[in-house]
């Protein structure tokens, strides 16, 4: 078992595999509830405020004002039932980029969104590889490779 994790590559490979195990569950969480933690970068006009909803982790930065729920000087996590896209966000959003998922809006904030799958097959496919990688055989000494 010890000949397994000899080499960085399979230790690697299992910190992506739990790294893309947490986003799967996070993914999957994502569809049951809506959850949203905000905290001050320190610099008062620049809160960020994270949320996953529907499948995406959404990035807010520049919180408009009338967002009441967010204290800009103290970090709090909320967890509520799911919204549909049509009413979490505003409805006179303009997309600068909008694909696949991956989004982009700046109105009197910052927005950006990128969906889940986007970060958890890559992940699970470099684990795959690096745990699945293997290395090649040292010549022995002494032995005459023909060329």
């Amino acid at each position: 078992m010890r000949e397994f994790f000899y080499g960085w590559r399979r230790k690697v490979g299992c910190v992506m595999l739990v790294m893309a195990l947490a986003t799967a569950g996070m993914w999957m969480r994502s569809f049951l509830v809506l959850d949203s933690f905000g905290y001050d970068t320190s610099a008062p006009a620049l809160p960020i405020w994270f949320c996953s909803n529907d499948g995406t982790l959404i990035i807010i930065t520049e919180i408009p004002i009338g967002w009441d729920t967010f204290e800009p000087s103290l970090s709090m996590w909320e967890t509520e039932e799911p919204k549909s896209w049509n009413k979490f966000f505003p409805s006179d959003i303009k997309w600068s980029f909008q694909w696949c998922g991956f989004g982009y809006a700046r109105a009197e904030f910052q927005f950006l969104t990128f969906p889940y799958w986007s970060m958890t097959i890559p992940l699970t496919l470099l684990s795959t590889y690096l745990l699945l990688w293997m290395p090649r055989k040292k010549p022995k000494p002494g032995s005459v490779t023909n060329a």
